[in-house]
This record gives C-alpha cells, structure tokens and sequence, in this order.
C-alpha cells in the first residue's frame, strides 16, 4: 500500500507532507469470518521543517480487526494495531521505540483472488523518552491506496454442510421422497460476504436421473447459518435393490455471487435398504405392497373372475362371489400360509422401527407361500384388480383383511342372514376374512376374521380402507424379476368353488329353510310364510324352489309373493313372465317403489322405452335416491357398458 502521511497536532511544527510504504498480511481467525489479525511492515518516510533532513521509519506492527461485508464486492475492515518502530535521521541520530495505529479500510473485489482499496489511519509514533516533551515523536493521519492478494483462501464464499443427519431410504415409498424429506443439513456461510439466490441439490447417481433441488434460500449472510431438509426424486432403479447398502449422495448449492453463478459440492453417504423392507410405525404403510396393477396380478385375477361368471350363481351378491371365488383360487393353487421367524408381525409390530420384510403380490405368487401381512397383501391387490375394494385390519400380533360387499348396511341386512360376521363401516357392508387360513375354505376363513374382529372391534382393531392409505402410501411397480405365474388348473378350481359356495348357502338358509316349512304346516299366515321361503330360495340362487313356494302365495292375491315370482322371473331373464306379475303387483299397490323399480328394468330389457321413463318418473319422486341407483335406464346410448354392469346385479327389493 502506497501511503501519504499528514502531521497533526504538534507534530506540524515539525513535519511537512510525508509518504512511504506498507506491506503486511491479514489473517482469517477460524471461529469467525468478522475477525481478522493483521501482521504488517512499512517504512515512512516524513520530511523535517526547516531542514533538508528527514525521518525514516521503519515500522513492525500487529494487531487485528473487524471486517464488515456490505455487498458481495465490498467491504469495511476496522483495526488496531501495535509494534515498535526504527527512527533515522543519520548515523547519529538513531532509536527505537513503540508505536499504535488505528485505521478505516474499503476494499473492492475485482476478481476471484484480487481486490483493490482505499484507506485511512491515524498514526502515532511514540516517544518514551524522559526528555520527550509530548510522550510521541509524530502524530499524523494517512491517507493510502491498497491492492489485496487473497491467498491460501477460496475465491468465492464457501458453503459448507454441517451436522448432516440422514434416514435410511426405503424403496418402496421412493415415490414419496419427492415431498417428504429423508434427513436435513445445516447449511453455513463460511466467509464474510453475503451471497444470495442460493439451490441445495441433492443427488444420489444410481438412483436419480438428476439432481433434486432441495431447498431454495433468497439470501445467506457471511457466517449465517440454515437449516435444510433433504428430499429427492427417486428413479425405478431403486425397486431393483436387493440388499441394503450405502451409496454416495452429491449435496450441492448454486449460489449467485459478484454477479455470477458458483457452487460448492460435498459428497456423503446414504443408507437404501432392501426394496422389501418396512415398518410398522404406521400400518397404513403396507397398502404401498397391494399392487392391484401389476400385470401378474391382473392376469390371474382376471381369468378367475371370468371363470365364476361361467358358472356362478347371480343371486349371490357379486363381490361376495368374485371374492369366494379367488380365495378358492389361492387354494387350488397351492398357497401356504408360512410363518418366518426373522419377519414375523407378530413380533415385529411391538417394535414400530423394527425392520420388516414384506414381499410383492407377484412375488408371494412366484413363491406360493408367505406370513399374514403376505397373504393379506395378495389378497387385497387380487381384489382390488377386478373393481372389489378392500381394507386391512389390525388386532394385536396380527394382521388380515376385509372386502366391501359394496352394499349399504340396510341391503346387506336384507341379503344376508347372519349379519353378525359382517362389519358395518360407514353405512357400508365389509365381510373380513382370515386369509392365513388358505386351506380350510372361504366360509371358515370368513367365520374366523369375524370371530377375531368381535372380539377386538371394542378396543383394539383397526380398520384401515385401501383407498384412503393409498392416498397417503400410493402402491408401487413391482420388482421385475418374478418367474412365470401359471393359473391353477380351472376344472379343479370350478368344483372347489362350487362346493365352497354350496357350503355358503347350506349354512345359510338350512335352519331358517327347517323353521319356514314348520309355519307353514301350522295353516297360519301360510302367505306370508311361503313368500318368506321362496324369497329365502331365490337370494341364494335357488330359484326353482323360489318359483314353486312364491307361486302358491301370488295364486292366494298375496302381493309381496307377485313381486318377488316376478324378481325371479327377472332373474331367469324370463322378462314377458316377469311383466306380467309386475303389473298384477302394480294394479293391487300402484304405489310400491319396489314394484316400480321392477316395471322399470324389466321395460328396459324388452326395450319399452316409453314405460320405462313412466316408471322412472314416479321412482324418482318417491325416493331420489333409489332414482340415482337405477339412472341408468334412462341415460341414454352411452351408459351400455353401466346398464350391462347392472343387470348383472342382484335383485335388492324383494318384498317380504
């Protein structure tokens, strides 16, 4: 630093206007980026009044400072320091002593390690002597123009990540990293300018396509601090691991300063444990398992459903029979219920952090065997698949499911006789079923979950419906290395499902089927009691039996039997038969909904558009809601695919 040197107070009786020269170093204390220490040397050179000497001095001081960052090309540094100087006028006149200097300096940044500044100091060179008149030799104030070299320290601010805190990262939720952190870094300024517009990335190559920016910050002062929560959005790749390990994670933050882009880049690890790998702090989390897409899903599935529809009885609500039926299906295929010591529910749910394994639908069905919370999963995604909606359900230890009979509880009371191995959630009719229970048939496997729910349903279940976990655990691809799933043998299959569902029926309706046929044989209300059988007959799909006990009763003008042989006529597509006892019903009680929602389909399925609007139209003011069930009939060319759906329903409005 060039330096030129004024005296003040005394000393201008004795100095002129001097200059001389600075070099010294400043140092950047590791505690603080506002702290500095300064080491410098300099040689003064200060003309004498009225003579043609001068003083030359030649100084050593040390001291530091405070450095103020006002812009990220400027600063203001405030320092102090102290040393001893050497005094020369000639050989003979000659000293040492101390010295003190306080200063003011603005540098520029002009470069990446080059600034230049100007400055100015109040000088005093100090004079101890006891023949000194005024205790210094020269008090002055300077003015100087400086360039500074910024040597062994970075050229832009560095950021650095401090207190790096990571979860391990589990596969089968990497869908959800995009929202939901995975750990969080402290975010610091290590330097004295502020710098602004910065981006925290994070990138973990294997598993991303590029770096997720995790954060944006406006501004981060020198020395400042912040705290950052790391996300990422995963690639597929990540269902591809198999084994837990860890692996390299980029962070980095792009930062606007002096007037162009830097960026700083620190490499860490992160833990990706296996793709299969749970917890059970929430057991929602499972629903991300039940993979209702995968194409082996929907392949077996499907080819069981449309078997049942081959054979099957359409007076049994349809969800009950697709259900039954791809039950069955597990069975005839071979599945095992097996119970894995290292993964067991049981165990693991009284830990919530405890690591879990839990396999894919396809892979339960590659392997043909696994625990409660495998079984559960396959059956869930199986159902989902094929349009049933399904829900976990939680007891201590263990965990099974249920399926919605897509029912109200008032239609699910009318078609089922023992209504308390139901559950009724929300207005709607679920039937649970212990899957674990693979090879003892459906009608068991039903009869045990509700056993088990009744039993816990006061305090300790939990009933968790699929779509709304999957709301919040959205289900992944699977993993892509299953074997060929090959479909149980279907002959085999059709008869086990027959049997099953005949086992359904017989357990059923046998005792109320004895009870009915004793009133009758009593002579009293025998009305009643026939069309009290033949509704029986007929929900469960025995619809001769139906015919014979209804006909008795609508030859007797008894109305409730008239709708009801005409539901069963409706059932046997014998429509013309059906017309008939729908009007003979409809002339008696002009005003039955029931019969008014008969009139209407069966009109619909002889294409008497003209009646069924008429139908419609009085449906639609006795109960609006009934109206919306059967919209349907009146929606016009593009509702084909609903009103074929619909048919194939069973009849709700059988009068008794």
């Amino acid at each position: 630093a060039p330096i030129g040197l004024m005296a003040i107070g005394d000393s201008t009786n004795n100095f002129e206007y001097g200059g001389g020269l600075n070099i010294g170093f400043d140092f950047k204390l590791p505690f603080s980026s506002l702290v500095f220490s300064r080491v410098s040397l300099g040689y003064n050179n200060l003309p004498i009044i009225l003579t043609t000497d001068t003083l030359s001095a030649l100084t050593f001081e040390a001291g530091g400072g405070l450095n103020f960052p006002l812009l990220p090309f400027m600063g203001i540094k405030l320092y102090g320091t102290g040393g001893y100087y050497l005094g020369i006028i000639d050989a003979d006149n000659m000293g040492t002593d101390f010295l003190f200097t306080g200063g003011l300096e603005a540098d520029f940044k002009l470069g990446s390690s080059f600034n230049l500044g100007i400055g100015t100091s109040y000088n005093n060179l100090l004079s101890t002597s006891p023949e000194s008149p005024s205790g210094s030799l020269y008090q002055g104030i300077s003015a100087q123009l400086f360039a500074r070299i910024v040597i062994g320290s970075p050229a832009n601010p560095h950021m650095k990540f401090m207190d790096i805190k990571t979860e391990p990262i589990f596969p089968i939720f990497y869908s959800q990293y995009e929202d939901n952190s995975f750990g969080e870094v402290i975010l610091t300024n290590d330097y004295r300018s502020t710098v602004t517009n910065l981006k925290v990335s994070v990138f973990i190559p294997q598993y991303m396509d590029k770096p997720r920016v995790a954060s944006q910050i406006s501004e981060l002062k020198g020395g400042a601090e912040k705290k950052v929560l790391l996300s990422a959005l995963f690639n597929k790749n990540i269902l591809e691991v198999t084994e837990g390990s860890k692996v390299s994670m980029e962070l980095i933050v792009e930062y606007d300063f002096a007037g162009k882009t830097v960026s700083d880049k620190q490499v860490e690890t992160v833990e990706i444990l296996y793709r299969n790998a749970m917890v059970w702090d929430d057991d929602r989390k499972a629903a991300s398992f039940v993979t209702a897409k995968d194409p082996d899903i929907l392949r077996f599935a499907k080819n069981i459903t449309s078997s049942i529809r081959g054979f099957s009885n359409n007076a049994v609500n349809s969800n009950f029979r697709t259900a039954l039926g791809l039950f069955e299906s597990l069975g005839e295929y071979g599945m095992g219920y097996v119970i894995d010591p290292n993964s067991s529910y049981l165990e693991l749910s009284k830990d919530a952090m405890a690591l879990d394994y839990l396999q894919f639908p396809s892979q339960t069905l590659t392997y043909k065997a696994g625990d409660c919370d495998d079984l559960s999963i396959l059956y869930s995604a199986l159902l989902e698949s094929v349009g049933v909606e399904t829900a976990f359900i939680t007891i201590p230890g263990h965990i099974y499911m249920a399926f919605s009979l897509g029912l109200s509880e008032k239609d699910a009371t009318r078609l089922f006789t023992n209504t308390e191995n139901l559950i009724f959630m929300e207005n709607l009719a679920w039937i649970p079923v212990e899957i674990t229970l693979i090879k003892e048939g459906f009608v068991k496997a039903w009869r045990i979950g509700a056993k088990e729910w009744r039993g816990n349903a006061s305090n300790n279940a939990h009933f968790y419906p699929m779509h709304e976990a999957w709301t919040v655990y959205a289900p992944v691809g699977s993993p892509p290395d299953t074997t060929d799933i090959d479909l149980p043998n279907m002959d085999s299959f059709g008869k086990r499902y027959q049997s099953e569902l005949n086992r359904f029926v017989t357990s059923e309706i046998q005792e109320k089927v004895e009870d009915l046929k004793l009133k009758i044989r009593t002579g009293r209300n025998i009305e009643k009691f026939q069309n009290s059988l033949g509704v029986l007959y007929a929900r469960y799909g025995f619809l001769d039996e139906a015919t014979k006990a209804l006909k008795a009763g609508s030859d007797s003008a008894y109305i409730p039997s008239m709708v009801n042989l005409a539901n069963v006529f409706y059932l046997q597509e014998k429509y013309e038969d059906a017309l008939v006892y729908y009007r003979m019903a409809s002339r008696r009680s002009p005003e039955s909904l029931s019969v008014l929602v008969g009139l209407a389909r069966t009109n619909y399925q002889l294409e008497n558009q003209a009646e069924v609007v008429k139908s419609f139209m009085e449906i639609e003011k006795k109960d609006p809601n009934t109206a919306d069930r059967y919209a349907y009939l009146i929606a016009g060319g593009n509702s084909t695919a609903r009103a074929s759906d619909a048919a194939d329903k069973e009849i709700l409005t059988w009068e008794e």
